[in-house]
């Protein structure tokens, strides 16, 4: 028996199902693809902040101390008080190997500082000649980024019985009852995820710093939206207060 030849209206059908079907098709993988891309943008974020809070740890638990030091070994400034205050910069004498040219020494003195005007966490590293008795940080020159799109960054410093350390206080030949090193740090830090970082510094690159459309400033709400939070403790046993 002589098969019909399908009409219109069945090729339309037809035509409608597979429209509405490849239709599915395109949203199921649309929708997958964000949820990839919001959790490789997670994932980055989170590798980006461990890196960050490592290095920290690391040289905060490695603070050089010797009984009797007159200098101080431990210089944090903040911008203000309270848990909105970002800390600008954190300097310390830290054992770690430090090789530059022919010096190599067991002792370095190490400088965070956090560029609040681009949003860039940057570190230095000099050998102990460079200590100075005041601990104050190396120049903004010798310093490198370690990490960009940070909008908040913050270590609040702590004595053991848990209060937080509001002024740190200097230890002197005059003031034997004062302490430096705090017992443990709180370590707070929020970072930008990489598209939004990506469109900043171009548009800082193509508008200039102070030019920056809104929408791709950090403190506009969509970037605020994929911005994540990260915190630690770091416990220093040395701590003197």
């Amino acid at each position: 028996m002589k098969r019909k030849p399908f009409t219109l209206l069945e090729l339309s059908a037809a035509m409608a199902v597979l429209m509405i079907f490849m239709l599915f098709v395109m949203r199921f993988y649309n929708a997958s693809q964000d949820v990839m891309n919001r959790s490789t943008s997670k994932t980055d974020q989170f590798e980006r902040a461990r890196v960050i809070m490592d290095l920290l740890a690391s040289d905060l638990q490695s603070i050089y101390y010797t009984e009797g030091l007159s200098t101080v070994v431990y210089n944090q400034t903040n911008t203000g008080s309270g848990s909105g205050a970002n800390t600008t910069s954190l300097a310390f004498p830290v054992l770690r190997p430090y090789t530059q040219g022919n010096t190599k020494t067991d002792l370095a003195f190490v400088t965070y500082h956090y560029d609040t005007d681009n949003y860039e966490l940057k570190m230095g590293v000099a050998d102990e000649d460079h200590i100075p008795a005041s601990c104050s940080p190396l120049a903004s020159g010798s310093l490198g980024t370690l990490a960009e799109g940070v909008v908040h960054f913050r270590v609040a410093p702590h004595k053991r019985d848990g209060s937080e350390i509001t002024t740190l206080t200097e230890f002197t030949s005059a003031n034997t009852g004062a302490r430096r090193i705090p017992d443990y740090v709180q370590i707070e830090l929020e970072l930008m995820d990489g598209d939004s970082v990506e469109a900043y510094k171009n548009a800082v690159k193509v508008f200039g710093s102070d030019k920056v459309p809104d929408a791709l400033k950090p403190s506009s709400q969509a970037v605020k939206d994929k911005c994540r939070s990260f915190f630690r403790i770091v416990e220093i046993d040395r701590g003197q207060y």
